[in-house]
């Protein structure tokens, strides 16, 4: 799939490929690495939904698609949801794959889960572990501190 440099002296309707009220109207420019349609570094579809309800998405929320194309850009096929709502709309339309994204299962994990355990129990001072293990003094704080990965420390 070919991935478009978003011009950004083009207006938003400009690059959408507008069909029937009940059909998905396309993207034709930037996605990213997802496949969500992306303008000016933010998803396509949060800046269609805050336009239609005239506010922005309450906290928590996400922009949903009623048609499970992440391309989609007709504010009919987008609405307000949770990310539980969201899990049942992927496994309705079947475009969950099914992967597990959580601790070292995620794709841009530098850490096991093993690792952060010991990071967790570890006594040494937080730039020596950042050093160790390559990641960043912010990293480590957030492992000793469970704001960050805290459920792959729960595993064993």
């Amino acid at each position: 799939m070919p991935r478009y440099k978003t011009p950004p002296s083009k207006p938003l309707s400009e690059l959408v490929r507008q069909g029937q009220p009940d059909q998905c109207w396309e993207w034709l420019a930037g996605h990213n690495g997802d496949g969500y349609a992306c303008y000016k570094r933010k998803r396509v579809c949060r800046l269609i939904l805050a336009e239609k309800l005239g506010r922005d998405i309450l906290p928590g929320c996400l922009a949903l698609h009623s048609c499970g194309n992440r391309w989609c850009c007709n504010p009919d096929h987008i609405r307000e949801g949770t990310h539980q709502d969201n899990m049942q709309d992927m496994t309705k339309h079947g475009t969950h794959d099914g992967r597990n994204r959580r601790c070292e299962h995620h794709p841009m994990s530098k850490l096991s889960d093993d690792d952060r355990r010991e990071i967790f129990h570890s006594t040494l001072p937080g730039n020596v572990l950042a050093r160790t293990y390559g990641v960043s003094a912010a990293t480590i704080s957030s492992i000793k501190h469970k704001t960050r990965g805290s459920a792959c420390l729960d595993t064993k």
